[in-house]
């Protein structure tokens, strides 16, 4: 069982430097929409292609209001993801997962 004079025991398998981490922590943003909100977003637009280390594939999960079905879209440029990106998508009321699986 525990005991709290149990030792602990960490394995390192690397260290790098947080400035070379930068960027690639996120793999991708996912943007939920339906067609009506395809106008709210028009503000990605200067973060998509854009080039740095906080770049990331983009993918667009769109809402058929017809049939129901959901289909993904990917950008074929990446998107730069910063704070003030994902705080426009929160103000815009934009659902959005990051690292989410495609």
């Amino acid at each position: 069982g525990y005991r709290d004079t149990d030792p602990v025991r960490f394995n390192l398998h690397s260290i790098d430097l947080l400035e070379n981490l930068k960027g690639k922590m996120v793999k991708n943003l996912v943007i939920s929409l339906t067609d009506d909100e395809l106008n709210s977003v028009d503000f990605l637009k200067q973060n998509i292609g854009a080039d740095g280390d906080n770049c990331c594939d983009l993918y667009f999960r769109m809402r058929d209001h017809i049939s129901g079905n959901y289909v993904m879209l990917r950008s074929k440029d990446p998107i730069a993801v910063d704070k003030r990106l994902l705080e426009s998508l929160q103000e815009a009321r934009i659902k959005f997962k990051i690292n989410a699986r495609v």
